[in-house]
């Protein structure tokens, strides 16, 4: 297999052209031929805009395609340039029953050559290996699925050169017991759906600089164990995928999710003679992401961290645990007169620090070294006036400076932090009125309401207080004013607060007016 790339490289094509050669799926009682699914292979990647061609030949049931090319022209926005991909031998053979099993080497060379204008041009030279590969295709021409196994997958880096000069530089990645399902419709475009499985990913990488006067190295290795992957894709006829605002309109989406049940890496560097190490272990794991005229969708977290830090400008050995780690976002792509929500949030659940962490600050043990926690949810209501997958429209917003859209309503749906023996929890819901200027300063008039929860807030105050990291009479002010605010709740240190913004610029806590101008 050939890889070249002159310009910048579209490796997201080139893997979403190149999933179709590696798709599978539950067998369907019907017939197929070779030819069809060659047919429908080649079809599916000009679908992607590249060029095929291949050399095919036809041995009693057989299929064989040798030299099989893909070509794209790149973007004039991505420096321009062409997009190779070449293959070796591939055959696929009509059965009896009406399926068709394909065949690939166990062995077959990658080389990939990126040649970016202005810029010295880079080639890597990769092994791709298979193990007890298998891959039947069954049901029609219009509605055909795959099945595949394989008790091993691997590719190897085996050089990298650039500008003519080798990099000491090696990568490897290994899937073992893999199985999967995938199915391909083209009555009407491309729609695909795929699930897919491995018991475990392990992978290392190491590199070298070659520059004398900056030396350094690096290296990473890594496992996961039990992986699984279900994601599906919709490719609409005669979809331009250059146009990414155009293909979201006619019909283009992608939807995938990730898990993976355990997961471990270390990693060094050596940066001119001063070292860092870092190794992690993880617990389950899981990453989606999503794409439709509708918006964008990605979500990633994963549970039972534990991270360990050393390093020559570390006095000690660092350890840190997290209970959760999570990051999610939701927001619309597509410019739209009606209103599109939106939304965010963070999860940084039972951080613990390890007792020498707590020692710097609190030499004497007067706080409470109980796990941290930050959540932070939000959600919205706005517009887009430009699709953000567009790039003249927003490379005219970056000369302009204009904004690619409004908010017309957000809200806190939940704002938690806790730790040190203290808790605060909050909610809002705000109104924007983007016709109107806010009487407190030059942006839009944003007004509503929020509620805030206190508890222990004043007696870690008061221990900070203690010990010098707080004032004293700063430490009094700010008690001061949360007694005075705040109406007491259930127990001797827990308040609550609710306030109030108004349009006119009037601010109530508890309904006292709190002047703001």
């Amino acid at each position: 297999m050939i890889f070249e790339i002159n310009g910048r490289p579209g490796v997201s094509r080139a893997l979403s052209a190149a999933a179709c050669l590696v798709a599978v799926a539950v067998p369907a009682r019907a017939d197929l031929t070779a030819d069809q699914v060659w047919d429908q292979w080649r079809g599916y990647m000009e679908s992607f805009g590249y060029d095929v061609t291949a050399d095919t030949s036809t041995t009693g049931n057989s299929l064989t395609v040798d030299n099989m090319t893909m070509v794209m022209n790149l973007p004039e926005a991505e420096k321009g340039g062409t997009f190779r991909m070449s293959w070796g031998t591939m055959t696929l053979t009509s059965m009896p029953d009406g399926s068709v099993d394909v065949g690939l080497p166990a062995s077959f060379p990658v080389v990939v050559r990126v040649e970016p204008t202005g810029e010295p041009a880079v080639d890597l030279a990769l092994t791709y290996a298979t193990r007890d590969f298998a891959m039947k295709a069954t049901g029609t021409p219009e509605d055909t699925v795959y099945t595949y196994s394989a008790g091993g997958l691997g590719i190897t880096l085996d050089s990298v050169m650039s500008d003519g000069q080798p990099m000491e530089v090696t990568a490897q990645a290994d899937l073992t017991g893999i199985s999967g399902v995938s199915s391909l419709d083209t009555a009407a475009g491309f729609s695909a759906d795929q699930t897919f499985d491995a018991e475990s990913v392990s992978y290392a990488f190491a590199f070298t600089s070659p520059d004398p006067a900056e030396p350094g190295s690096m290296s990473l290795t890594g496992t996961a164990t039990g992986l699984n992957f279900e994601g599906s894709m919709a490719v609409p006829e005669g979809m331009d995928i250059e146009d990414m605002a155009a293909a979201l309109t006619a019909g283009y989406a992608m939807a995938g999710t990730f898990t993976y049940q355990s997961g471990q890496s270390d990693m060094t560097v050596d940066d001119a003679g001063e070292a860092f190490a870092m190794s992690s272990t993880t617990g389950t794991g899981t990453a989606k992401i999503a794409m439709d005229k509708d918006g964008f969708v990605y979500d990633v977290r994963g549970t039972d961290a534990q991270i360990n830090v050393t390093g020559d400008s570390i006095p000690f050995p660092v350890d840190i645990a997290a209970g959760e780690i999570g990051l999610d976002i939701a927001m619309p792509l597509s410019r739209s007169d009606e209103l599109q929500t939106f939304g965010a949030g963070l999860t940084l659940a039972d951080i613990k620090l390890p007792e020498m962490i707590w020692g710097m600050f609190d030499p004497t043990g007067g706080l409470p070294h109980d796990p941290v926690t930050v959540r932070l949810d939000l959600s919205g209501v706005g517009r887009l006036f430009v699709d953000l997958t567009d790039e003249a429209q927003m490379s005219q917003l970056g000369a302009t400076g204009g904004l690619p859209g409004e908010v017309q309503s957000l809200k806190l749906e939940e704002l938690l932090v806790s730790g040190l023996g203290a808790r605060i929890a909050a909610t809002a819901d705000l109104d924007v009125d983007n016709n109107a200027m806010s009487p407190l300063g030059p942006f839009p008039n944003v007004f509503g309401v929020a509620n805030i929860q206190l508890n222990g807030v004043k007696g870690l105050i008061e221990k900070l207080s203690g010990m010098g990291l707080l004032p004293p009479g700063q430490a009094m002010m700010a008690s001061a004013m949360i007694s005075e605010l705040g109406k007491p709740g259930s127990g001797p240190d827990d308040l609550s607060a609710d306030l109030e913004l108004t349009p006119n610029g009037a601010l109530t806590v508890n309904g006292k007016p709190i002047p703001l101008q």
